[in-house]
């Protein structure tokens, strides 16, 4: 539902906009999330969704390298997404791509920076994994993902406020504040507990013992997962048919600029060599709506018109590493941009006429030569 953003009612968006998702086919983790996407994408009306599985130990290629360590192989699973020729012969191929990746994500966004891939959004499941956007801040400008949790949310349960105050007091206990994983080895079993006193609620005599014993107690354990509904700091949690929850909005992320000047494992150091922004990105929470702390910033940069004068360089995506960043760019010398647009490239000024040695002009100056130019008098 981030895909639009406000723009869920146009219908020639939906019947136009390409939708690429690139997934694995296993663990179920990766499989489900891009299958539910997918669904959600289709049941908004999008018409141009394709989705792109391979198995990550399977052989595509026959080369002797399994998919996901085969660069050659990944590669063509970015051009599939991203075909290199539309750069050239389609100004407006500018795809929405969900990647349900691990590792894969590298030479696919490799790949599309080398090909000029201009792209209108990019959720990928890596960008809230830690040990992946810390070695890939440069790259991360407008790239959106989801979890369970972010400490935006304020969710409680019958010993806590927020996931925060109960990092805090952990971290008052054990000298450890801890993050996402620490949270979830609370919640989780406190929603097992929850779930048990949920399936046994109307019997006189819960017997949970003995039917976690036995395969006809474990499934009718399971079934009755289908019908929890509990809250927890996670919030609402209730299971879906892909046995996700979806008792909320998920928390659902995007790096955004920031204007607070303080840092940490998820904001971006201003202005370094491997930032080439002069702002601090930080992992902003918008959505679900309710505990959103910032708007969705749908379509990114490649995907909105330059000014007059200006034209989309996707050279520039072979200089920075943020696929997402802007690429507009001032027109050459004796070139034009009459109006905004998503160009590829500006107008050659007509015969006769020049930009005066000008860069990023809008029109082109007619010289005659018996008239004094101006500045002359």
């Amino acid at each position: 539902a981030q895909l639009v953003n406000t723009n869920n009612n146009n219908n020639n968006l939906k019947a136009t906009l390409p939708v690429r998702i690139v997934s694995r086919t296993s663990s179920e983790f990766f499989a489900s999330t891009c299958a539910a996407a997918a669904a959600e994408l289709q049941g908004l009306g999008f018409q141009n969704v394709q989705r792109l599985s391979f198995d990550p130990d399977g052989d595509d290629d026959d080369n002797g390298v399994v998919n996901h360590r085969d660069e050659r192989f990944l590669r063509t699973v970015a051009d599939a997404a991203c075909p290199p020729e539309t750069t050239s012969d389609n100004d407006d191929y500018r795809p929405a791509l969900f990647l349900c990746t691990r590792t894969e994500q590298d030479v696919l966004l490799a790949r599309w920076r080398e090909t000029g891939c201009l792209v209108t959004s990019l959720w990928l499941t890596a960008a809230t994994w830690g040990w992946w956007y810390n070695d890939n801040l440069d790259a991360v400008l407008d790239i959106q993902g989801a979890g369970q949790w972010h400490p935006q949310f304020d969710y409680s349960d019958r010993y806590f406020d927020s996931g925060v105050q109960m990092l805090e007091t952990n971290a008052d206990q054990v000298g450890y504040l801890g993050g996402y994983d620490m949270l979830v080895s609370y919640v989780a079993p406190m929603l097992a507990a929850q779930h048990l006193q949920q399936a046994y609620r109307v019997l006189d005599v819960p017997t949970p013992a003995e039917d976690i014993q036995t395969a006809e107690g474990r499934e009718v354990l399971r079934r009755r997962m289908l019908d929890l509904r509990v809250d927890t700091l996670f919030g609402p949690v209730q299971f879906n048919e892909y046995q996700r929850n979806n008792g909320r909005g998920s928390a659902a992320i995007q790096w955004q600029p920031d204007s607070s000047s303080s840092s940490s494992s998820s904001t971006t150091d201003a202005a370094t060599p491997d930032n080439p922004y002069d702002v601090t990105l930080k992992s902003a929470l918008v959505s679900p709506d309710v505990q959103a702390e910032a708007e969705v910033r749908i379509p990114s940069a490649p995907a909105l018109p330059c000014p007059a004068g200006q034209f989309h360089n996707v050279s520039i995506l072979e200089e920075q590493r943020a696929l997402l960043g802007p690429i507009c760019d001032a027109c050459p010398v004796n070139t034009y941009a009459a109006q905004p647009g998503r160009r590829l490239e500006c107008d050659a000024c007509p015969s006769g006429t020049s930009s005066e040695s000008r860069v990023g002009v809008s029109n082109c100056t007619a010289h005659d030569d018996n008239l004094l130019s101006a500045g002359m008098l």
